[in-house]
């Protein structure tokens, strides 16, 4: 998003938390959201994400490579 670019992560977060609500089950979502509470050292919820989106797409490599940084 415009928001990660500009290194704003709490809007980044918004911004998907906004497309969570209207695509809930969406595992690319699930997984950005994941990998930018990572990056704002929110691991447990960063873990949560990765997972679903893994159940909702086990074929969703990005899932695992984002958690293993």
């Amino acid at each position: 998003t415009v928001a990660q670019q500009r290194r704003d992560l709490q809007g980044a977060l918004r911004v998907l938390e906004e497309g969570l609500k209207i695509l809930p089950d969406n595992p690319d979502l699930l997984t950005q959201r994941g990998s930018l509470r990572l990056a704002t050292q929110d691991v447990t919820r960063a873990r949560a994400d990765f997972d679903l989106a893994l159940k909702k797409d086990p074929s969703n490599s990005r899932s695992y490579g984002d958690f293993s940084t």
